[in-house]
């Protein structure tokens, strides 16, 4: 990663422009590298990107038992000639490999999806009373792929850009984001799980004009899971 990916007549930069430098899989996740996943993303194609959204049921309501839930986009080629008239450009599926462009999700379905990976694999219906049970649908991925994302989560949080949600005394594995704001500063976002090594709970914050996530989500979600999992926390 030199700071910036060109394709074509396009720049698309990394959110640090002094670039990364050589990375691989895990050190592009524990750093948030862009240019990384907009290669990844150029590689697999928008086709195998909308396939394991569609895995992860993104793109519709997860059924939870509250109402106005809605249902986000996974978007596409046929979504973009349908809804805009306009072709699909190499350029879009680089904005959508790391999660922006017209790609939209509900913070519920980054949990859901969060826990699947903490949990091995399975993609648990969401409920807000424990009492109705869940349904539950096990995902096409082998258990060494999810080995290696839970790795990478973990390193975002000891020694990466999450490293904030590790202040509050439980082990935290998660991910930061920048979600796009046509009306003024991007939105901050943190998704994690505790204990990193025993996944109990999974926590999403997004603060609306919070810019990074880093700074401003990731203690948020640390410390709710220490809250959680820590109950001398609950007195401060």
């Amino acid at each position: 990663c030199s700071g910036s990916f060109k394709l074509g007549p396009r720049t698309f930069r990394c959110w640090r422009r002094s670039g990364h430098g050589s990375v691989n899989l895990l050190s592009a996740l524990q750093n948030s590298c862009d240019v990384y996943f907009y290669q990844v993303g150029l590689k697999l194609g928008i086709d195998k990107l909308m396939e394991w959204g569609d895995l992860f049921e993104l793109g519709r309501p997860t059924g939870i038992d509250l109402p106005g839930e809605v249902s986000g986009t996974i978007a596409g080629p046929e979504w973009k000639q349908k809804r805009l008239k306009e072709k699909w450009y190499l350029g879009d599926t680089v904005n959508y490999s790391i999660g922006q462009g017209f790609l939209l999700m509900t913070p519920i379905q980054i949990a859901r999806m969060y826990a699947a990976i903490a949990n091995g694999g399975i993609l648990v219906q969401p409920h807000f009373f424990s009492t109705l049970g869940q349904n539950s649908v096990t995902l096409p991925v082998s258990k060494k792929n999810l080995e290696v994302i839970q790795k990478g989560l973990d390193y975002v949080v000891r020694r990466g850009t999450g490293r904030h949600a590790a202040s509050f005394g439980v082990t935290v594995a998660g991910k930061t984001g920048t979600a796009q704001n046509a009306h003024g500063d991007d939105h901050a976002l943190f998704a994690g799980y505790a204990p990193a090594k025993d996944p109990k709970y999974v926590a999403v914050a997004m603060i609306e004009a919070g810019l990074h996530g880093g700074s401003i989500a990731s203690p948020m979600v640390g410390e709710i899971l220490s809250y959680l999992l820590v109950p001398e926390s609950r007195g401060r």
